[in-house]
This record gives structure tokens, C-alpha cells and sequence, in this order.
């Protein structure tokens, strides 16, 4: 089963290309899992609402990039 986790420590990373290469990688995959889902015009406003509507990987993945706002990580930000 294919994953996203490996590009969410690149996207951390000091090294700018790394970053980038995460980035792009993490949005095709991401776009990818979504493109599976049922088409809809819907908006989430809960978490509940979020799940139903995005794939697991995708919701996920908007958890993650906003808790990683708060890293101490140097690169965490930038990514």
C-alpha cells in the first residue's frame, strides 16, 4: 500500500532541495488518493465532516502540516 510518511521528515529538512522534492512528491501522491474519492462540491467544517470527504492520506496529511507549524525543527517551517 503506498504511503506518504516518508515525505513528511524531508519536508523538514535543512536542505532546500529535499524540501522541494518532499513537497512536490507529497502533493501528487496526496492528489492522487483524493482523485479515488467521490467527487463533491461539499465543504468540511467539522473533523467528522473532513473525514467523510477526504481520503484517509489526505486528511491526514492536513492534521500533520498544521501541527507542524509548531515544530521546534529548524526546517519544519520552511517545508
Amino acid at each position: 500500500m503506498p504511503t506518504t510518511l516518508e515525505f513528511y521528515w524531508d519536508l523538514a529538512s535543512l536542505d532546500e532541495s529535499k524540501r522541494i522534492e518532499a513537497a512536490a512528491q507529497l502533493i501528487s501522491a496526496l492528489c492522487k488518493f483524493q482523485a479515488e474519492m467521490p467527487a463533491t462540491t461539499s465543504v468540511a467544517t467539522t473533523e467528522e465532516e473532513l473525514n467523510r470527504i477526504c481520503a484517509g492520506d489526505v486528511t491526514y496529511g492536513i492534521k500533520r502540516l498544521i501541527k507542524g507549524l509548531a515544530s521546534p525543527r529548524d526546517g519544519a517551517r520552511q517545508g
